[in-house]
């Protein structure tokens, strides 16, 4: 057992007075050895049963038994409805030709026809060249061989002889510059020649060189119309292109160019010359530009109008054409020349297979 102590403060001894002493700490005392273990006390009474654990895993398959003996067959079941019809064959092969029958009888002669209408000799005109190579028949077929560009004519197979023109390129036309008060139009630049041969396959050949005369070029207020080039069907075609207008400016009127005209051919003919250039002195006139020359296969540029203002000209209509001229009226201003259009090359061909 502990020695527990108590301090107290009894304050200041007043004679006769009751002192009341005042608890001011604690001591605890020195704790003793623990005494001996008593006797074990009888064993209690059996709890109540707890809960019954989970299902344990199924243990492994035990051996198989010896197989029983085969029971009694069983009656035949009823007899399947009847399965579709299966695809047909392929077809067998044909049987032998049968033997030709006996030929009938001949018929009656037909109504005669009317007579023919006379032919045509006109191919007799196209010279002795052509003797004993025009088929008797007649021809089998008509194709058309068209260059815009330059390369190789090679005749198609079994032409008898051909049909080939040209046209040499159109010419360009000049430009037009104008101040204040003043208006000029330029010149149309003038078209290419045109030639025509009729030409045999013999002649003809393996095969021709094609040259496409080229379009002249667009002139502007200080420079004139470029020159159309010759078209050429290797030596037995040729024409010239047009020549080119001329530019107005400065008091200066503008000239159509010249026509070109048929070189080498059955045929030979001219384009036409480029319209004249404009001139006006006086404030707000207008104008009217030189017209593009019109070749054998098309038209040149159409002219245009100038009314205070500085319009270009246009180009060649169609192959061969010149170009028309460039317009300025009332104002400081500058135009060009339209371009000529480039020539071409057709050769119609006859064939006899």
């Amino acid at each position: 057992m502990a020695n527990d102590s108590w301090v107290f403060n009894v304050g200041p001894i007043v004679p006769g007075a009751q002192a009341t002493p005042t608890p001011i700490a604690y001591i605890p005392g020195i704790v003793g050895p623990a005494g001996n273990t008593g006797p074990t006390g009888n064993t209690g009474a059996q709890g109540i049963q707890g809960v019954t654990g989970p299902t344990g895993n199924t243990g492994a398959q035990g051996i198989q038994g010896v197989t029983g003996p085969t029971g009694n067959t069983g009656n035949t079941g009823p007899t399947g409805n009847t399965g579709p019809t299966g695809n047909t064959g392929p077809t067998g092969n044909t049987g032998p030709t049968g033997n030709t029958g006996n030929t009938g009888s001949q018929g009656l002669q037909g109504i005669p026809g009317l007579a023919g209408e006379d032919g045509d000799d006109s191919l007799v005109s196209l010279g002795p060249r052509f003797n004993g190579i025009l088929p008797a028949r007649g021809f089998f077929s008509i194709k058309i061989q068209f260059f815009i560009t330059t390369g190789t004519y090679t005749p198609t197979p079994g032409m008898v002889f051909c049909i080939a023109d040209c046209v040499g390129g159109g010419a360009g036309a000049g430009g037009a510059a104008s101040t204040v008060g003043t208006a000029f139009g330029g010149g149309g630049g003038g078209a290419g020649g045109y030639a025509q041969a009729v030409l045999t396959a013999a002649q003809i050949g393996a095969s021709q060189v094609a040259t496409v005369g080229a379009a002249g070029t667009a002139g502007n207020s200080t420079t004139n119309g470029g020159n159309g080039g010759t078209t050429s069907l290797g030596s037995l075609l040729a024409a010239a292109g047009g020549n080119g207008g001329t530019f107005s400016s400065n008091g200066n009127v503008g000239t159509g160019g010249t026509f070109g005209s048929g070189i080498t051919g059955d045929v030979k003919l001219t384009g036409d010359s480029g319209g004249p250039g404009t001139y006006s002195p006086s404030a707000g006139s207008p104008v009217i530009t030189g017209f593009g020359g019109a070749s054998v296969m098309g038209g040149g540029g159409t002219s245009v109008f100038a009314f205070n203002n500085a319009p270009n000209g246009n180009t060649g209509g169609q192959y061969g054409g010149g170009g028309s001229g460039g317009g300025a009226s009332n104002t400081v201003g500058t135009s060009n020349g339209g371009a000529g259009n480039l020539g071409a090359i057709r050769i119609i061909e006859f064939i006899s297979q």
